[in-house]
Formats: C-alpha cells, sequence, structure tokens
C-alpha cells in the first residue's frame, strides 16, 4: 500500500506551491514579543456628537473576511493598494478547497487529486502570485500599511497550506494508522514552504510595526503576527517551541 500512498500524495502536490522570483533572500523569523494581544476598537464619540454625526456607510463585501484585528483606522480609510491587497486575499480565502469524493476509496481520491484537487491549486498558486505586484505597490511609508498588506499576504499562505493538509485520506488508508501517518505526514512535508513563507512574512510585518512602540495603535497588528507566526512554527515543527528556547 506504501506505493499508492506515495503516488497519490504526489499527484495531490505535483505543481510547486511557492514561486520563487522575487522570494526574500533573507530568512525572518518571528521573535517573542510580550505585548498585549488585545485589539483596538477606538473610542467611542461624546454622547452630545451623537446627533451631529455623519452616517455611517456599510460596504457589504462578498467574499469571507480574514481573522485579523481591528484597523487603526476605518478599513475603506486605508491606502487604494492596501485595499486591493485586502481585497484579494479574502478572495483567496474564499476559494475553499473543493469537496472530496462521498466514497473515499482510493481510486476516487485519486480522481479527485487528479481533477477538481489539482484546479484548485493551480488557481490558488496563481492567486498568490498575482498579490505580488498589488502588495509591491503598498507605500513604505506609514510603514504600518506595508505591514499590514505583509500579514494579509502571509494568513493567505498559512490558509493555503492549512486547506492542503486537510486532503481527504482514502478509507483503506484512515484505517491503518501506520499507513494514515504516512498519508498525512507525506502532505504536511510538502506544504512546509507554505509554512515557512507565512512565518517570514509575519516576521517582516512584525519587524515593520516594533519601531512605532508599545503605545502605537497598531500593536494588535504586531502582535498578532508574532502570534500567528508562532503557531504557523509549532504547526510545522519548523522551530522549538517558544517557552523552550
Amino acid at each position: 500500500m506504501t506505493r499508492p500512498i506515495l503516488y497519490l500524495t504526489a499527484s495531490l502536490l505535483a505543481v510547486p506551491l511557492v514561486a520563487c522570483g522575487n522570494a526574500q533572500s533573507e530568512r525572518t523569523t518571528v521573535a517573542r514579543d510580550e505585548s498585549s494581544t488585545g485589539t483596538s476598537g477606538g473610542d467611542a464619540p461624546p454622547d452630545g456628537d451623537a446627533e451631529r454625526a455623519e452616517p455611517v456607510v456599510v460596504v457589504m463585501r462578498s467574499t469571507l473576511p480574514v481573522p485579523v484585528p481591528l484597523t487603526a483606522v476605518p478599513r475603506d480609510e486605508l491606502s487604494a493598494e492596501l485595499q486591493a491587497v485586502w481585497s484579494r486575499v479574502e478572495e483567496q480565502v474564499a476559494d475553499m478547497r473543493p469537496d472530496g469524493p462521498a466514497e473515499a476509496t482510493v481510486e476516487n481520491v485519486q480522481a479527485w487529486a487528479d481533477g477538481p484537487f489539482r484546479a484548485w491549486i493551480d488557481g490558488r498558486r496563481l492567486a498568490l502570485d498575482e498579490t505580488r505586484p498589488l502588495l509591491a505597490a503598498v507605500g513604505e511609508e506609514p510603514p504600518w500599511e506595508r505591514a499590514v498588506a505583509l500579514a494579509l499576504w502571509a494568513y493567505a499562505f498559512e490558509d493555503f497550506g492549512a486547506q492542503i493538509a486537510g486532503a481527504p485520506v482514502p478509507d483503506s488508508i484512515a484505517q491503518d494508522d501506520e499507513l494514515r501517518g504516512i498519508y498525512i505526514e507525506s502532505l504536511n512535508e510538502a506544504t512546509v514552504p507554505l509554512g515557512e513563507r507565512a512565518v517570514e512574512l509575519y516576521g517582516l510585518c512584525q519587524q515593520r510595526l516594533v519601531v512605532l512602540g508599545d503605545d502605537s495603535p497598531w500593536l494588535p497588528w504586531r502582535a498578532y503576527c508574532v502570534q500567528r507566526g508562532q503557531e504557523v512554527i509549532a504547526g510545522y515543527r519548523l522551530a522549538p517551541a517558544a517557552d523552550g528556547r
């Protein structure tokens, strides 16, 4: 059964997951940050100003939200370049892995991997590549604009890897502890480049925000990038846990 497992996992991930062009050459590690992880919700207006407040325009978005802290300024007041990155990442997260076959035989899972799953991987990988020039267009100042864009792109890599790792396991393999372990480990190992890239981007986000200090309203984003980076490190076993250092 080992040969079908290896063939199946190789087929699942037969296309390169991370493009190498313009990648950061410097390896970035998420540093430990003891800052608060609370989010900033902003101050409520005084009661006397309630009647004079302008009506709030609610933008209804059709894509799934990315789980990030509140921004220190309203999202629609961010630069158009940053909003373009955010919307593109939302579209990627909304593009979820296709459902596996109803009967998870090796043959059915193989056909699913060669068909809809392969097409989905191609689409998500292309979307990651297309986000690169959008991120490059985000200005260096203020520093939090590029930091937020990096965090969003990092989550796109993290989410992509997590969905691949959750691909269906054929029933005949799932019923055997040893074979199931080999199969899942093969999927996890194949998605390590996605995890490494996410950690690198979260680290770059944190580095840009740390210079703003602990009193910055963007502190929740700095804490977010540190926390998510450490979670990816732990999930992919890329480095010892923080408490073991």
